[in-house]
């Protein structure tokens, strides 16, 4: 969880400065790719969609 908790700032940063679903396919995939591996990460050290917030 300690570490886990070290990736608050930069997930935070991309959500302020990256446009996920953007124009370009190629682009928009990757990134949407990104995301589905940081969740698949942090699933398996706990299951997240039990804390309420």
């Amino acid at each position: 969880m300690q570490a886990l908790s070290g990736l608050r700032r930069p997930v935070d940063r991309f959500f302020d400065e990256v446009t996920v679903n953007c124009d370009k396919p190629k682009l928009r995939e990757n990134r949407l790719r990104l995301l589905s591996t940081i969740q698949a990460t942090m699933n398996r050290v706990a299951d997240f969609s039990k804390i309420e917030g």
